[in-house]
């Protein structure tokens, strides 16, 4: 009954609407390094409350009826960023046995070179000896924590501090902590030419986003434009079809894109962009910013408080 009214109130204020979700690694385990993660049991559950609530399509469905001015209502579509090999082992035979379709936005640089740069900085931290952990946080900082309390600290500080660098100096530091802490990350398990096969074979979309995973704002303009053709690039001429979505590197206007940014997407040939401020697809959506949302309710019921939360921002 309570199911069955909160349906019907949806359907009536996501006419004309699509709430597109946006996701990231979801491994098979709670990583103690990002314990606010979504890991598959979780996102197991997220996603029976989202089939319960929505009917799923693919972006480019979604994104062409809305240009048809096509009456949509409690429709969805489920989006993937960066490129993570955990997706195979979960996610993807997950989405294949209930007959979801997804978009996965690859950054492809991990695809002919190292693994992704917040993946190797993981494994950077999972290295590190508990005094080079003390070298990251002052010692007030880490006094009484347990030493995965100062793990999650110093991966959160590091991680910040690299994302807004310029990818030169991003990479040098990335190369003198892996260096310090006397790994490498030839080892590391990234997602690769094979998974993305996969993903193709299996009818699931691929978007680009962009080469490296940059800040675009952070960017001088010859290399955000690069970053961002050359991804479309490495996946069209290796999949052989076009690649039509593109989705932003963290993904907010004004911060981490700027509307010069949008302009080079729609001038290299994409269709459509995605970004990762809040709000729905309408037809008031421009197509080369569409909002996406990612509930993170521990609940049933503060999930879908969330999603009408989401759909009423204008």
């Amino acid at each position: 009954m309570i199911n069955a009214l909160f349906n019907g109130a949806l359907s009536i204020l996501s006419e004309g609407q699509v709430t597109i979700f946006a996701f990231h690694k979801v491994p098979l385990e709670r990583d103690p390094l990002r314990p606010t993660e979504l890991h598959l049991s979780q996102w197991i559950r997220l996603l029976d409350v989202i089939q319960t609530s929505f009917r799923i399509v693919p972006l480019q469905h979604a994104i062409e009826n809305m240009r048809a001015g096509t009456s949509l209502r409690r429709v969805a579509c489920l989006t993937f960023d960066d490129g993570y090999a955990d997706w195979m082992d979960g996610v993807v035979p997950l989405l294949r046995d209930r007959n979801l379709h997804a978009t996965f936005f690859i950054a492809t640089q991990q695809l002919i070179g190292r693994p992704i740069w917040n993946e190797r900085i993981c494994q950077v931290v999972r290295g590190m000896s508990s005094s080079q952990l003390g070298h990251h946080l002052p010692e007030d900082a880490v006094a009484g924590m347990s030493d995965n309390e100062a793990r999650v600290r110093v991966l959160a500080h590091i991680e910040h501090g690299l994302k807004y660098m310029s990818l030169e100096k991003r990479f040098e530091q990335l190369a003198r902590l892996e260096h310090d802490v006397g790994i490498t990350s030839d080892a590391l398990r990234k997602f690769t030419f094979d998974d993305l096969d996969e993903l193709h074979r299996c009818g699931f979309g691929i978007g680009a986003h962009t080469m490296n995973h940059p800040i675009l704002s952070l960017c001088p303009d010859a290399q955000a434009y690069e970053e961002i053709h050359g991804s479309m690039e490495v996946l069209r001429q290796h999949l052989g079809v076009s690649v039509p979505f593109f989705a932003y590197p963290n993904g907010h206007a004004g911060d981490d894109y700027l509307a010069k940014h949008v302009e080079m997407v729609r001038e290299i040939g994409f269709d459509a962009a995605v970004c990762t401020d809040w709000g729905v697809l309408s037809n008031r959506t421009s197509s080369f910013e569409v909002p996406r949302f990612t509930p993170w309710g521990k609940t049933t019921a503060s999930i879908k408080y969330q999603l009408v939360r989401n759909i009423l921002i204008k």
